[in-house]
C-alpha cells in the first residue's frame, strides 16, 4: 500500500517543473528581445493601406464632366453685337435684323438692327398705374406689327422670341400671378437685360424654351438666352427658379449682375445654367438661401472686381466645376453658413487675387476637388468650417495669378479628407489655429512654405505633420493615432513647441537634410507609445522633452546629428541608439536621464560611447521579459528547495518511528 503522504510531495515536484519551464521560456524571451529580433519591422495587420496622392498641383486638376450634366469648354466667345448695344451703342446694330423690345421710361419701342420700327406709351394702357410689368410690356406689344415677339402663352406663362432691354432708369417687375413663367426662345439675341436699370422677379421661373418641342433647352454647348444687368442697375430675384440658360460670352452665362450694379438673389434656385449665379464688378450684392446646383460649369461665381458680396446660407451641389468661386479681385466679401458639396471641382474657392475675404461656418463636403482653397489670394479668413471628403480639406498656394499672404485658417473641423491641410506653391505668412483634422486617408498637414500651427489637433492620419523644404513653427501640437507623428525632409526645418506626439511606428521621423527642434518650454513636449520614438537622419535639437512608453527611444543614424538636454528617455529596449562613428562628436546629452535595457548603444563602434555622468542618469532596467523570468525562476527555485527540504524532513522522520509504527507492521 502506497503511503499516502507521498502525494502531495510529487504534486509540489510537478508544480515546480512546471515553474521552471515557465521560467525559461521568459528567460528565451527576454535574450530574444535584447537581441533585438522582437524589433524587427513586420507590417501591421489591418493597418490603414497608403493612399497615392497624384503630384500634380491640385490647381492645375480639371475635374471630370457630371455624365448627366456636360461641361462645355471656356471659348471666352464675345458677342457682337452684344446684348448691350441696343441700349449703349446702336450704331454696332447698323445693317443687322437683330430684333429688340426697348422699355423706356414712358414707352415701349420695338427696335430692328439700330432702327425703331413702332413705338406705344403706357399712359395709352387702362389703368397703368406706373409701375411698369412684363404684362403692361406685353398688352402693348400685342397691338405692335409684331406680336409674337412677347406673346402669352397661357395665364402667366410668356414667351419671349426677342431681346428685351431696358433703358437707363427704368424699373420693370415679373411678379406672380401675373407672370408665373417667362420662357426665353432658344435662339441667338433672345435675353432680358438693363443698363442703369432696376428688375424685380418675384415667385416667377424664367427658363430658355425650344416652341417647336415644348421643353428648354437643355444643351450648355447651345448658345442660350440669358438674364444680364450692368452700369449701375438694380437685380432684385424673390422666391424664383433660374434654369436652363446662358452661353459662354461675357456677362450672358445665365444670371449676371454687372458694373456697378447691385440687388440681392434670395430663396432662389439656379439649376442647369452655364453659371448658376455670376457678378462683374458688381458692389454689395447679396445672395441669401439660394440654391445653385446642376450647372455646367459654376454654383456661384463673383468675378472680376466685385465687392462687398454677402453669400450667406446658400446650397451649391452638382455643379460641374466648383460650388462657389471668387476669381479675379473680388474683395472685402463674406462667405457664410453655406453648404457646397457633391461638386466636380472644389466647395469654395478664392482665386486670382481675391483678397481680403471671410469664408466662415461653412459645410463643404464630399467635392472630387478640394474643400475650401485659397489660390493666389492673401489676408483671407477661414474659419469655423466642417470640411469633410473632399481630396485636400484647406488646400492654400500662390500662382502666377497672384500671391497668397497672411491667410488664417482657424477653428474648423476638417474630417475624413485625403490630406487635412496644404500649403505650397509660394504662399507665405500662413496660420493653421485651433483646427481638428480628423481621419485623414494620409496626411494630416503638408507644408512646403513657411507657416506657423498653433493647437492644431490630429487624430488619424497615416502621417500627421509633412514639412519639406520650408520652416514651420507648431506650438502646442496634439497628435493621436497617426503612424508617423512628424516627418522633416530636407531641407526643411520644423521648430515644436510644447507637442504630444502618440505614434504607432514613428513620433517624429528626421531625414536627411532635416532639422528638429522640440521644446517643453511652458508646455510639456510628450513624444508617446510609437515603435521609434524619434529617428534622426539629419539634426535634432531637444529640451525638456518626456520621451516614454515606446520600444526604441532615439535612434541616430549614420549622418545625424542630435543634441539632447534635460530629457527623460524611459525605453522598452534601448534608450539612445546611435549609427555610425564619431558618435561623441555628433551627439550632446546633458542633464538628462536614459532608462532602459540598454541606455546607450552604439552598435558600429567597438567600444560604448561613455558621457560624463555629470548631470546625466543612466539606468539600465531590464526588460519586462527578463524581469518577469527572473521572478518566475526565483519562485520555482523556491518552491523547489522547500520540496527538497520537506522530503528531507518527511525521510529522517520515517527512519526514526519505531518498528511496527506507521502502518507497515503486524498487530501485537
Amino acid at each position: 500500500m502506497t503511503d499516502s503522504r507521498i502525494r502531495p510531495t510529487r504534486t509540489r515536484k510537478l508544480l515546480t517543473a512546471l515553474l521552471a519551464v515557465a521560467s525559461l521560456a521568459c528567460m528565451v524571451g527576454a535574450v530574444l528581445s535584447g537581441l533585438r529580433l522582437d524589433g524587427v519591422d513586420v507590417p501591421v495587420i489591418g493597418a490603414s493601406s497608403a493612399v497615392t496622392v497624384s503630384a500634380e498641383p491640385a490647381g492645375a486638376r480639371v475635374p471630370q464632366a457630371r455624365p448627366d450634366n456636360p461641361r462645355p469648354p471656356r471659348n471666352l466667345i464675345r458677342m457682337v453685337p452684344d446684348q448691350f448695344d441696343v441700349v449703349v451703342s446702336q450704331k454696332e446694330l447698323v445693317g443687322t435684323s437683330i430684333r429688340h423690345i426697348v422699355v423706356q421710361p414712358d414707352r415701349v419701342q420695338l427696335v430692328v438692327g439700330e432702327r425703331s420700327v413702332w413705338a406705344a406709351t403706357f399712359a395709352s394702357l387702362k389703368d397703368f398705374d406706373g409701375r411698369i410689368s412684363l404684362g403692361d410690356v406685353g398688352r402693348l406689344v400685342a397691338r405692335s406689327p409684331f406680336p409674337d415677339a412677347l406673346r402669352q402663352t397661357s395665364p402667366g406663362v410668356f414667351l419671349l422670341q426677342v431681346g428685351l432691354a431696358q433703358m437707363p432708369g427704368t424699373r420693370m417687375e415679373f411678379v406672380s400671378p401675373e407672370v408665373t413663367e417667362l420662357r426665353l426662345a432658344a435662339q441667338p439675341y433672345v435675353y432680358v437685360v438693363g443698363v442703369g436699370a432696376q428688375v424685380l422677379f418675384n415667385e416667377t421661373k424664367v427658363t430658355s424654351w425650344l416652341p417647336e418641342e415644348n421643353r428648354p433647352d437643355d444643351n450648355p454647348f447651345h448658345r442660350r438666352p440669358f438674364v444680364s444687368y450692368d452700369e449701375g442697375g438694380r437685380l432684385d430675384i424673390i422666391n424664383s427658379e433660374f434654369a436652363y440658360l446662358g452661353s459662354d460670352s461675357s456677362k450672358a452665362y445665365g444670371v449676371s449682375w454687372g458694373e456697378a450694379t447691385t440687388g440681392e438673389a434670395t430663396r432662389s434656385v439656379f439649376h442647369h445654367n452655364l453659371f448658376g449665379l455670376y457678378t462683374s464688378k458688381a458692389v454689395d450684392v447679396t445672395f441669401r438661401q439660394n440654391v445653385a446646383r446642376d450647372n455646367a460649369i459654376y454654383g456661384f461665381d463673383p468675378h472680376t472686381s466685385s465687392t462687398g458680396l454677402t453669400v450667406v446660407d446658400n446650397d451649391a451641389y452638382g455643379n460641374n466645376s466648383h460650388g462657389i468661386i471668387f476669381s479675379e479681385d473680388v474683395r472685402d466679401s463674406v462667405v457664410r453658413g453655406n453648404r457646397s458639396y457633391r461638386n466636380g471641382g472644389n466647395g469654395i474657392m478664392m482665386d486670382e487675387r481675391s483678397d481680403a475675404n471671410q469664408i466662415r461656418d461653412n459645410q463643404v463636403f464630399d467635392n472630387r476637388g478640394d474643400g475650401v482653397v485659397i489660390q493666389g489670394s492673401s489676408s483671407v479668413l477661414v474659419t469655423g468650417n466642417q470640411v469633410s471628403g473632399n481630396r485636400v480639406g484647406v488646400r492654400v498656394n500662390a500662382n502666377e495669378l497672384g500671391p497668397t499672404q497672411n491667410t488664417r485658417i482657424e477653428a474648423n473641423h476638417l474630417d475624413r479628407n485625403q490630406i487635412g491641410i496644404e500649403v505650397y506653391g509660394g504662399a507665405r505668412g500662413t496660420t493653421s489655429q485651433g483646427n481638428q483634422i480628423r481621419d485623414s486617408a494620409d496626411q494630416a498637414i503638408v507644408l512646403t512654405e513657411p507657416t506657423t500651427s498653433i493647437s492644431d489637433t490630429i487624430a488619424g492620419a497615416r502621417k500627421a505633420l509633412v514639412v519639406t523644404g520650408t520652416e514651420v513653427g507648431a506650438r502646442d501640437l496634439r497628435v493621436s493615432n497617426v503612424e508617423t507623428g512628424v516627418l522633416v525632409s530636407g531641407p526643411g526645418r520644423v521648430n515644436l513647441t510644447g507637442p504630444t506626439v502618440d505614434a504607432r511606428d514613428v513620433a517624429v521621423d528626421v531625414e536627411p537634410g532635416g532639422h528638429v527642434t522640440i521644446a517643453g518650454d511652458g508646455p510639456s513636449a510628450t513624444l508617446s507609445g510609437a515603435r521609434k520614438g524619434l529617428s534622426v537622419e539629419g539634426t535634432a535639437d531637444l529640451h525638456n522633452v518626456s520621451i516614454t512608453d515606446v520600444g526604441r527611444e532615439v535612434l541616430v543614424g549614420v549622418a545625424g546629428r542630435a543634441r539632447i538636454e534635460a530629457t527623460d528617455i524611459v525605453a522598452g529596449s534601448k534608450g539612445l541608439e546611435i549609427f555610425g562613428t564619431q558618435t561623441q562628436s555628433r551627439v550632446e546629452l546633458l542633464s538628462s536621464d536614459v532608462r532602459a535595457a540598454e541606455p546607450v548603444v552604439a552598435p558600429t563602434e567597438p567600444a560604448q560611447p561613455t558621457w560624463p555622468l555629470t548631470g546625466n542618469e543612466l539606468s539600465a532596467v531590464p526588460s519586462w521579459l527578463a524581469v518577469a523570468g527572473g521572478m518566475f525562476l526565483a519562485l520555482a527555485l523556491a518552491l523547489h528547495l522547500g520540496s527538497r527540504v520537506h522530503s528531507q524532513a518527511d525521510s529522517c522522520r520515517h527512519k526514526a518511528l519505531p518498528a511496527g509504527v506507521g502502518g507497515g507492521g503486524q498487530a501485537g
